[in-house]
């Protein structure tokens, strides 16, 4: 059942939502309970058709469909491997003297992006020999070969016509402001759709043990960290890739990439993302070298400060008085404050096995300066304290710019208390 749900969730379209199917998928539910691939299927039909589904459901998960199974093969194949040596060649039965050389794939960050161009126009020019304007005339939708200049995206963003592979759009910046300005989540279903499987059959992390193709690897993922950083928005499939690489990941391939889609994970529940990524990081963060202890800090530092932004712009959409915002507002707050915690702690640990290193105390501190202005700069209720093992690191430190970021930590809570 989990396998065909997952082929029904890649292929419905809205045509295909009617209601004899919610009233099966709702049985299905009443038989078995609430399962993630039922869930993932009605959460879809719910989007193309809300008015056939009152049930309510659960907020979105992370991983609907499972597939570790190939992961934890791979991984245990590749160990084998690296400690009996290569398996050796089969026989092969050849047929006269020429020799079979095997083809090898080469792996290319140009040729997994698709390539940008308007198939349906393609066609239509080349067999028929059509103009620009007769195209238009017949068509109605503007080539995204014409696509060059941002006032030409104004005048014609009504009548675009998005690549059959999304994947196009990543590397074209009139794309992403059309993308961040129509608003359609069905057109960020067909990123995320593209960018889940590029990411898990072709940029796997076990597949990179021997960094034959680091860079073409390395500049994939940059090109998709820009794609985030251009629309302020984390991607829901890159989320879901850090849950099924990180058990697998050495800490060190692509590290810079690697923890920059970790500060762009979109805003969940802590509690949820503990287990899947939180946990596995700690144990990372506590078994590498301080330089890598400082980036992992640097990098829950940008992910508090995204997470922050985007409650205050939510906030201020939302009325929050006298609503059921006013319940989801205290569950962001905790999660907020969880995050905060779960670095004192391991800030805490890391002083400990660092010796209490000048270096390190400098990140943590930097963290705490972005804590400690929440309510001021972002106007959410939360004032959370760093740990005492880390204030008084602080206190005690001979370093005078260690002393410097502590004075300045504590002005800014006082400025709270006169701000309150």
């Amino acid at each position: 059942c989990p396998y065909v749900c997952h082929l029904l969730y890649l292929l419905t379209r809205k045509e295909n939502v009617k209601p004899f199917r919610v009233r099966k998928l709702l049985d299905l539910q009443a038989k078995m309970g609430m399962q993630p691939h039922l869930q993932a299927l009605l959460s879809l039909y719910k989007f193309f058709a809300p008015t056939l589904i009152s049930v309510s459901l659960p907020a979105r998960k992370k991983i609907y469909f499972k597939n570790s199974e190939n992961l934890w093969k791979a991984a245990l194949f590749a160990v084998r491997q690296r400690n009996q040596g290569p398996p050796p060649e089969p026989l092969k039965l050849m047929l006269g003297p020429a020799q079979v050389h095997p083809v090898k794939r080469k792996w290319n960050s140009c040729s997994v992006i698709p390539v940008l161009n308007s198939s349906s126009c393609s066609k239509e020019c080349g067999k028929k020999g059509m103009t620009l304007s007769d195209y238009l005339s017949s068509n109605g939708s503007f080539p995204l070969e014409q696509l060059k200049s941002f006032p030409q995206l104004l005048q014609n963003i009504h009548c675009l016509e998005l690549p059959s592979q999304m994947g196009a759009v990543l590397n074209n910046s009139l794309l992403l402001h059309y993308i961040n300005c129509v608003k359609d989540e069905s057109i960020l279903l067909r990123l995320y759709h593209w960018l889940s499987q590029t990411l898990q059959e072709e940029c796997i992390w076990y597949k990179m043990n021997n960094y034959e193709h680091g860079k073409e690897f390395t500049n994939f993922l940059d090109t998709i960290i820009r794609a985030e950083c251009f629309l302020q928005e984390g991607f829901y499939s890159c989320e879901t890739f850090l849950y099924k690489s990180l058990p697998l990941w050495d800490g060190f391939c692509c590290r810079s990439q690697f923890l920059q889609l970790v500060s762009w994970i979109p805003f969940s529940s802590f509690s949820e993302l503990k287990p899947l990524l939180f946990d596995h990081l700690a144990q990372l963060f506590f078994t590498s070298t301080i330089y890598f202890k400082c980036s992992v800090l640097q990098s829950l530092k940008e992910l508090l400060q995204n997470w922050l932004l985007w409650l205050s712009a939510d906030i201020h959409m939302k009325p929050v008085m006298n609503s059921p915002l006013e319940t989801t507002l205290g569950g962001s707050m905790n999660s907020v404050s969880e995050l905060i915690q779960y670095v004192g702690r391991l800030s805490t640990t890391a002083m400990r096995l660092e010796n209490n290193s000048t270096f390190l105390l400098h990140f943590i501190l930097d963290f705490y300066e972005k804590v400690c202005d929440i309510y001021i700069n972002y106007n959410l209720p939360l004032v959370v304290l760093f740990p005492l093992g880390i204030f008084y690191s602080a206190l005690l430190s001979l370093d005078s710019s260690i002393l410097n970021q502590l004075c300045y930590i504590m002005h800014r809570y006082k400025a709270f208390v006169f701000y309150k």
